[in-house]
């Protein structure tokens, strides 16, 4: 799995950066992937949990259900299979 977005644009753009390079590691080894940056860069609800953080990088429990989420329906099957 890679970062999820914080709610900072600055700390976005490199993790956008970093996002991409493990996506690349883990295709080349054949090891699965969840991208949970670009489904939640934007999300309303991933924006409104991470407005209300207070460090503005860990999201609350809506943030976290969300993560959970994509983890579960992109490929937490492959892996454990």
């Amino acid at each position: 799995m890679g970062p999820a977005p914080a709610a900072d644009p600055g700390i976005d753009e490199q993790l956008a950066h970093v996002t991409d390079a493990q996506r690349d590691v883990c295709e080349r080894r054949g090891v699965p992937f969840v991208d949970v940056f670009a489904p939640l860069a934007g999300h309303e609800q991933w924006d409104s949990d991470m407005a209300s953080s207070l460090d503005r990088v860990h999201p609350g429990q809506a943030g976290y259900s969300l993560i959970a989420w994509l983890v579960l329906h992109q490929g937490w099957s492959d892996w454990i299979s």
